[in-house]
């Protein structure tokens, strides 16, 4: 069976699925709702903006912060869960579960736990973003490391190098590439999760669109709705920029 068969049967009972277990009807149904609360969003109030650049701010602020963090993190324990950079069982599998657990825990369930133990506001988020994205980071440059050619590794030894060294000083150099675009796609993602921390107690945009959306300010809400769009779109053009001109 090909792929694109696969796909098509697979697409198929899904659709099936959904029919017959209630939920078309549910979204059928639902939809003119919907559409009636979208049209209350429109306008946006741009009276809002000004009020709204602090938390546009902390928000930036917490995935700034955490992206770097996680960053960081990443560079010690990516070398830890390659396999040809330790050799080591031990340290392999220490490596590898950390950045599992790191991982496997969502951003927003991180910012509830440290909210509970910090107390509202930005370090909560910061502390989310740092350990999901060093979890996320880590994996992607050790399945890189993994993937790199071991004469280079045996070039290092032979000049003298010991594991650690070669990787500071001929890996890590010769994965910047790699580096920088796991970098931008992951700071991308952590100002998303960053609004939505600002639900979970960390501040920023999401507590705003929590707030209004409770007070039923419609143009308030599709103002901030409207920045986060800007921003998320701006970053993107802003990594495609970078890519084009640095990678």
């Amino acid at each position: 069976m090909t792929a694109a068969r696969f796909l098509s049967w697979l697409t198929i009972l899904l659709l099936a699925a959904m029919i017959f277990s209630g939920d078309a009807f549910e979204i059928c149904t639902g939809m003119p709702r919907i559409l009636r609360y979208l049209s209350k969003l429109w306008p946006p109030d741009f009276r809002a903006l000004p009020g709204l650049l602090p938390a546009l701010w902390q928000t930036a602020k917490i995935a700034l912060f955490g992206t770097t963090l996680g960053f960081l993190s990443a560079i010690p324990l990516a070398w830890a869960a390659s396999w040809n950079m330790t050799q080591n069982w031990i340290v392999y599998l220490c490596g590898r579960t950390m950045l599992l657990a790191m991982r496997s825990i969502p951003a927003m369930i991180l910012g509830i736990l440290f909210v509970a133990a910090v107390g509202l506001g930005s370090l909560a988020g910061i502390m989310g973003v740092w350990i999901y994205s060093g979890g996320v980071l880590g994996k992607l440059l050790s399945e890189n490391l993994e993937a790199t050619e071991p004469e280079i590794m045996d070039a290092a030894a032979i000049d003298g190098a010991n594991k650690f060294q070669g990787y500071v000083y001929i890996f890590l150099p010769a994965q910047a590439n790699a580096a920088l675009s796991f970098l931008l796609y992951r700071f991308e993602s952590s100002f998303r999760q960053a609004t939505l921390l600002g639900v979970a107690g960390a501040g920023g945009l999401g507590l705003e669109l929590t707030a209004s959306m409770g007070l039923f300010d419609y143009g308030k809400t599709s103002m901030i709705i409207c920045i986060i769009l800007f921003v998320v779109l701006s970053l993107d053009l802003t990594s495609r920029w970078l890519r084009a001109r640095v990678l």
